[in-house]
């Protein structure tokens, strides 16, 4: 049955489930969109995605508007609000479509009271918008609507791009897909794409992602059920190509899951000897053997802890390639995730920086003499990368830096990839060699 909810109540209730309750975000949507009619459940997506990416941008607008903040039990409101501005400042839908949905998605939120106040509101930001706009506009918190200890951060690490930096990960992402070439070359999915519509635009020193244009649902992709393509970003691609697997190699993928790095490897290298797609999370494990299923590949998929000094889960005493796609603040794939913006914290990242080293070092452990580790993350903090790899070659005399790029050193080790760089997400690479 087709769910008729409003999908600015929809919104609302996402949103507080989400910052507030603790719910996760996207298989939130995911579960509420099953119901709605494909055109509500795009636009579900875009106002939730929307009201996050640019939350402090519009509270600021209800703030000059609303005397008194909203309350736990009326949070709801302030959302569908924001949802109502974000159509009117981000969206250009007609000002009365616009107003009349909002009002009537607060009174299907149960405060038929409070349809007067978010009639004002959106009201006196049309009669205002120009003035709101350049005062919202002053500061880099309400102009790219990001937490002050984000922005510093990003600021000390980045400096002048600073705003670059931001407005990238504010932008709308691209759908882009891996395409297995063994089965189906570049130039041949280029022309299915285009024979279906689509264009593929190849990705600069990725030589099998391509960016879809216009984004479709996977139902869409051509070969897709066959298993000759993987959506997966260009930054996340490069994983398994830096990793280089060899025939022959025993290889372990850390912190697999959802399996896309893990499927890229067998990809690039059937030959190899055995793989094994390692992580805590069995629910998500479930995901790794879904793709790798789609995929026909075959791989060993162990549900472990790769922080705990117990390696009895592994099927080897040692590898010869180790992929440690390590757990990080997720602050270079925000354009994806705009609540990782809000979920965060400082002490948080903290705490995230000590289990990687803890892992860091266990997975060290579990590689043979001369044998490859790449340390992987999708942030953009120094702390967690650079800084991390720093010190810990400074600390360990059988760590050689594999330089990325000329510019590496073991003072400023692996490669940073900024989100927006050739349209790519925020990752980090580094590649370690174990000496004798």
């Amino acid at each position: 049955m087709i769910n008729s909810k409003n999908p600015r109540t929809l919104a609302a209730e996402i949103i507080t489930e989400a910052l507030h309750d603790g719910q996760p975000l996207m298989a939130t949507v995911r579960k509420k969109a099953k119901t709605m009619s494909s055109q509500d459940a795009s636009f579900l997506k875009e106002l939730v995605n929307g009201i996050l990416r640019h939350k402090l941008y519009l509270e600021g607008i209800v703030d000059a508007f609303v005397e008194k903040p909203f309350k736990a039990k009326n949070i709801k409101v302030k959302y569908a609000i924001m949802a109502g501005l974000y159509q009117l400042a981000f969206l250009n839908t007609p000002h009365h479509a616009a107003v009349n949905e909002t009002v009537k998605a607060v009174g299907e939120l149960g405060f038929d009271t409070l349809k007067g106040l978010t009639n004002a509101v959106m009201h006196g930001y049309l009669r205002k918008k120009g003035e709101l706009e350049q005062q919202l506009n002053k500061s880099y918190e309400t102009r790219y609507s990001f937490p002050q200890w984000l922005i510093t951060d990003i600021k000390a690490a980045y400096g002048k791009s600073l705003g670059t930096v931001l407005e990238n990960l504010n932008r709308h992402p691209p759908l882009t897909v891996r395409v297995n070439t063994a089965k189906c070359p570049i130039d041949e999915y280029i022309k299915l794409l285009s024979d279906n519509g689509l264009t593929g635009t190849p990705v600069p020193k990725v030589p099998c992602a391509l960016v879809i244009t216009p984004p479709v649902n996977t139902e869409k992709l051509p070969l897709f059920d066959s298993g000759a393509v993987f959506i997966q970003d260009a930054a996340a691609q490069q994983a398994a190509i830096f990793l280089d697997p060899q025939p022959g190699d025993i290889i372990l993928d850390a912190c697999a899951a959802p399996g896309g790095k893990t499927t890229h490897i067998l990809e690039l290298c059937p030959d190899v000897k055995d793989l094994v797609a390692m992580d805590l999370d069995e629910g998500r494990l479930m995901r790794v053997r879904e793709n790798l299923q789609r995929l026909r590949l075959k791989a060993k998929v162990v549900s472990a802890d790769a922080s705990s000094e117990d390696h009895s889960w592994s099927p080897y005493s040692a590898y010869d390639r180790i992929l440690l796609d390590a757990p990080c603040s997720a602050t270079g794939v925000i354009r994806r995730h705009p609540d990782i913006k809000w979920l965060r914290t400082p002490d948080e990242i903290k705490s995230i920086v000590k289990l990687q080293r803890q892992i860091l070092e266990n997975m060290w452990q579990m590689l043979k003499p001369g044998g490859i580790m790449l340390y992987a993350t999708c942030s953009i903090e120094p702390e967690e990368n650079t800084l991390q790899i720093k010190n810990f070659l400074s600390e360990h005399s059988d760590a050689e830096l594999i330089p990325l790029t000329a510019e590496e050193t073991a003072e400023n080790p692996g490669l940073q990839i900024l989100p927006g760089l050739d349209d790519m997400d925020g990752f980090f690479y580094a590649k370690m060699k174990k000496n004798c």
